[in-house]
Order: structure tokens, then sequence, then C-alpha cells
């Protein structure tokens, strides 16, 4: 593959040069220069590229300073102590040297990617929002003590007649604003309709939905409906990729989690009533960017859903929910759905909204989700990404431009419970979670 990716280029007139990036287990690879990437065994990796290419450049395309998070798992970090020995040893060797990442970022919006090692007993991993990565420049873009010890260093590697290095630039200013109230909300089963459906006999994954010139979604939630009449029973959702909700008449009864694919749920008519309306909303969690998923990667409903183990035809409503700005602008002018929270209990999704009044130039900031349990936060439009309680982080990155002086307008998806006072947070610093 990648020998027929090199000749590609060369026959479409590139003529720069072209490199690989290897992991553990270098091999010899043709006339293509072979580079590595790692985090630790510096004579071991550097020893192994020698020996593939003697005589040629060392480089380290990938020094790995840190490292990315799953949700569920501990803030990751590399120690200074570490990451000065490591980056020593590599320029004591001769090699060049590139940083992945100098400068941490944000996974906006859904992003965000994800690991999968199912082949090797591992499970699909969803990257969280933050992508700080422990970097030598935060998600904010300040310097910290790693980027100081890391400058000092490579001050000494630096030939005597080079210019002097460039002032320090100061960190941003960061403000914790008052906070948002949200005042008010409507349910996601009321909202979805504003989005283009599929009609279908049975359940379609994500990629076969009637949206974008006939490309399907790629990204966000996909919210399936459909109408039982008569004795329902045992309703069997098989396939959900990658986290789902069902929900029977607006309220949640189950909720399929990561890895668990599959669920049962027993459904019956209410009394009084003749038919019911049968809901699964589908979380994209994040497409793999590395691993190997077992299956062609297909997200929403990727298998079906039958009744009392019989698959069978019914009138299937799927909407497919990206909140792009201008979706999230029309269900917010839809006020016929909109109600004064609090949210009663029990409610099923959720879509709230406040505003946030600025008078001065933006800032900064940190937005809280303590008290929340899982969705996303958008503001003035933009999706910042996703929040989820089980952490590790707690905040999410508003980048000054993101906001305006006067009205700013805060959107919250909750997906399960929203606090009985709903209320958005600012902090002037991150919570990332627990380092490990």
């Amino acid at each position: 593959y990648v020998a027929y990716v090199a000749a590609a280029y060369r026959r479409h007139g590139v003529t720069e040069l072209i490199f690989t990036s290897d992991g553990d287990g270098v091999k010899p690879f043709g006339s293509l220069l072979q580079t590595v990437n790692f985090q630790r065994n510096v004579s071991k990796n550097i020893g192994a590229l020698r020996r593939v290419q003697p005589n040629r450049p060392l480089m380290v395309t990938e020094y790995w300073s840190g490292w990315f998070d799953h949700w569920t798992e501990h803030h990751h970090g590399l120690s200074i102590k570490n990451i000065i020995r490591t980056v020593t040893e590599i320029l004591d060797e001769g090699s060049s040297i590139n940083f992945y990442m100098f400068h941490g970022g944000t996974n906006f919006g859904f992003w965000n990617g994800a690991n999968d090692g199912r082949k090797h007993e591992r499970p699909y991993a969803p990257t969280i929002t933050s992508y700080d990565y422990d970097a030598p420049i935060s998600e904010a873009g300040d310097v910290t003590e790693k980027y100081r010890r890391l400058r000092e260093l490579l001050r000494r590697y630096r030939d005597s007649s080079s210019p002097p290095l460039p002032p320090v630039p100061p960190a941003t200013a960061k403000v914790a604003y008052a906070s948002v109230e949200l005042k008010s909300y409507a349910e996601l089963v009321h909202l979805a309709q504003f989005s283009p459906v599929t009609v279908s006999q049975r359940p379609l994954p994500m990629e076969q939905l009637s949206v974008n010139d006939g490309a399907g979604q790629a990204f966000g939630f996909a919210f399936y409906t459909t109408r039982l009449s008569g004795p329902v029973g045992t309703v069997s959702v098989r396939g959900v990729r990658d986290r789902g909700i069902v929900l029977v008449d607006g309220r949640p009864l189950k909720t399929i989690e990561l890895n668990e694919i599959a669920a049962d749920v027993e459904v019956g008519l209410s009394e009084g009533k003749s038919e019911i309306q049968l809901a699964v909303l589908v979380e994209n969690c994040g497409r793999v960017n590395f691993g190997q998923p077992p299956w062609f990667e297909s997200k929403g409903i990727t298998k079906s859903v039958s009744f009392d183990g019989v698959e069978k035809n019914a009138v299937w409503n799927t909407f497919p929910l990206d909140f792009s700005s201008e979706y999230v602008k029309t269900i917010v002018g839809k006020e016929q759905f909109w109600k004064a929270t609090p949210v009663p209990a029990g409610l099923g999704p959720v879509v709230l909204k406040g505003e946030l009044e600025l008078a001065m130039k933006p800032l900064d900031t940190f937005v809280s989700m303590e008290g929340w349990t899982k969705g996303i936060v958008i503001v003035n439009g933009f999706n910042l990404g996703r929040y989820w309680s089980v952490g590790p982080q707690k905040t999410l990155y508003l980048p000054a431009p993101l906001l305006q002086p006067g009205t700013n307008t805060f959107v919250v998806v909750e997906l399960h419970n929203a606090p009985s006072s709903p209320v958005i947070k600012f902090l002037d610093e991150p919570v990332l979670g627990k380092t490990v």
C-alpha cells in the first residue's frame, strides 16, 4: 500500500521528499527515506533505524510529548523529567526530532475520533473532546513548564552563530464569566422533525440515509422512530454503533452503552392506548482513526430491530441530527416547542438554551459541565464538543473568538438527566482529570 501511494505521488508530478513514519519493528522499505515514531527506548528505535538504512539521515518524526485520552480513563501525561531525558538521548544520537504534539488542541464538534482493537480483544474507545495531550503548549495556546525546560535544552544544541531566540509570548487572558441559567428546554423527540427524514422499511445505518447529496450522514446522532400497535412484547435492537437510547412515547427505557451493541427491551401498551411510538437515538461516538474495526465502520443501527424475535417490515422515519449551525438556528426559533425550566424528572433527551450577556471584549474561558450527564455544548451555533460525566475531562475549552460583545446563545443537548437547576458555569482554567 505504501509503495502504491508513493508511486502515485511520483506519477502525478510530486517531486518532494517522500518518507515513512514507522512504529515498532522497522523493516527495510525500498528507496524511501524511513523515519521512526516513539516515546521511549531511544537506543532500540534509533538502532533499528540505523540498521535498515545505514548512512542516511536519522529522524524521529513523531516524538510523543504526552498522550491523548479516551472517555472513562484518567488524563494522560508525560513527566518533564522523562521528556528531557529522552529528547537529550535522541539529540545525542545525532537524530533530528519532531514533536507530536508540540501544541495541544481541541476536537471541536464531533471530530474526536476513536481507537479500535476489537480484533485483539480491546474495546472500541472514543477519544475525548480535549486534545491537550500534556503538550509543551497547552490546548489554549499557553506555554507550560515543559515548554520552558525544552526551550532551555534545545538552546544548548544551537549553533553559536544562530540569532538569539525570540521572547516567550505571555499566556492569553482567561476569565470565569458569570453563570448562565438555561431558562428554556424542548424535548429532542419534538425537534428531530426539523431535520430531513429518510423513510424505510427497516432501520438504515447513517451512511445510507438520504442526505448530503446521497453521501449519507457522517457524524452526530441518528434518531429512528416507528409506530407499533397491539401487544408488543420484546423489542430487540442489534448492531448499535456506538451508543443508543431506546425510548417509548418519548420516555427512555434502556441505554445501550459503548461496546454493548445490542439490547432487549420489554415494551407494552399503556392502558387506553392502541399504539406507541418506539424510538432509538443512536450516537456516533467517533470514527476510528487508529486500529482495525472488525467490520466496515457503519454507524447508527447497523443490523436490525426485531419484535419477539421476528424482523418485520415497518415504516421507519430516521432523522440525521448533525447539530449544524443551520439546524441549531432552526430549532432555537421553534418557540412553540420550548418550555420554561426546570426539566421534569424522567424526561428523555432534551435541548436547553440560555444567554450570556457580555459588556467586555471576550476572553478565553472554560465551560464547566459538573452536575450534567452526557451531551454536547453549542455556543453561538458552534459545536464545542462532547461532555460526559465519566470523565476524565470536566471542562470544555471556549476560545474568545467564538464569543461576541452583547448576547451569546448557549445550547446544551443533554441525553439523560438535566440538573434540577440547569446552569452552565465557567472557570479560568481547565479541569482535565486526574493525571496518570
